[in-house]
């Protein structure tokens, strides 16, 4: 088990989107750490994800859990909704070319 703390300071929507997505390609294996990644070595597999953020309009408290590998996940105190208007700031932001 490796706790991993990610911290960002006034963040922006677009930043928090962009925070949300590095989150989940290395809590589902798909950003491999490392260079023995060929090997089976340096992929994370998450259990949970705990998200504090209290700024903005769309405050973040809760808990993304995985009951195990190939499993769905819950969300404990979020909405879909909620992590999706941080991706949708994302695109705004990467397709206005900034």
């Amino acid at each position: 088990s490796v706790p991993i703390v990610l911290r960002l300071r006034d963040p922006q929507p677009h930043e928090i989107g962009l925070l949300l997505h590095l989150v989940k390609d290395l809590w589902t294996g798909d950003l491999p750490v490392g260079g023995t990644t060929s090997v089976g070595r340096g992929s994370l597999l998450g259990k949970h994800v705990t998200l504090n953020y209290t700024g903005g309009d769309s405050p973040l408290n809760g808990v993304i859990k995985r009951e195990g590998k190939g499993a769905g996940v819950t969300l404990d105190g979020l909405a879909a909704e909620q992590l999706n208007c941080y991706s949708e700031a994302l695109a705004t932001w990467v397709e206005a070319g900034e």
